[in-house]
């Protein structure tokens, strides 16, 4: 029963893969100096309703979170696609991960003073949830890297 089972996941999985269902994966977290770490997020859309899986994020609770880079695949999602990093429904970046760019690389930061254009980083309390919106391209990739650091910026 036992190799029914793992055959029937390992199809599941397979057939996922051989459809184009969509794919968001934490593919590697990188330490580097003085606190920080990057967090690399690979993501390919839907091949037939263009959509990419949520993915939560854990390990980076009691960190800061201070930007975001975005760089889009050699298929580029539409034109000002949006990315949110929710905790409990709220969006850690502030709406800085909307209209991202199909072309460029843009980084995005959650806070930026209006007045004197200061940055700062804000704190992350538990599991993260990474969404893709506002695409309708399918098979679309993009990365995402998420910059954390230990202490306040």
């Amino acid at each position: 029963m036992k190799k029914v089972f793992i055959l029937a996941a390992i199809m599941i999985l397979w057939a996922g893969t051989v459809f184009g269902a969509g794919t968001t994966t934490l593919t590697s977290v990188t330490p580097y100096a003085n606190g920080w770490t990057k967090a690399l997020v690979t993501f390919t859309a839907d091949a037939a309703d263009h959509t990419s899986p949520t993915l939560a994020i854990s390990g980076f609770g009691g960190q800061w979170l201070c930007q975001i880079v975005t760089n889009p695949g050699s298929t580029a999602p539409t034109d000002n696609y949006d990315i949110y990093l929710k905790y409990d429904g709220a969006d850690l970046l502030g709406g800085a991960g909307e209209n991202r760019d199909t072309s460029n690389t843009e980084i995005a930061y959650p806070i930026v003073d209006s007045v004197s254009g200061q940055r700062a980083c804000v704190p992350v309390p538990g599991t993260l949830t990474l969404s893709i919106e506002n695409n309708s391209v399918n098979s679309a990739t993009g990365t995402i890297e998420i910059h954390f650091k230990r202490t306040s910026y």
